[in-house]
């Protein structure tokens, strides 16, 4: 894990394993019930890798092969939406 970002009820991971980035947005206290959650990523000048919908646990993973490039990620829950600025840029 190399950032998070908490919305309240969940929290928006973002992974790096060396070569693949990874997005999850993971509900704090999973239940039964569904809720909105996404989860979202993509690199300079690539399309947004998106996985969102009423999920009880969490939305993604999402993944891009991002070395050498920065990253734009996000999630939302529910009505609560987050996006970062582009970042994290590879080497």
């Amino acid at each position: 894990m190399i950032d998070k970002h908490s919305l309240g009820g969940a929290t928006v991971y973002l992974l790096y394993n060396g070569k693949t980035n990874c997005v999850v947005t993971w509900r704090n206290k999973p239940s039964s019930k569904r809720v909105y959650l996404k989860a979202l990523i993509h690199r300079e000048r690539q399309p947004w890798k998106v996985d969102g919908g009423k999920f009880t646990t969490y939305a993604g993973p999402v993944k891009i092969d991002a070395r050498g490039y920065c990253v734009q990620w996000g999630g939302d829950y529910g009505k609560k939406q987050w996006t970062s600025k582009f970042g994290h840029c590879g080497k």
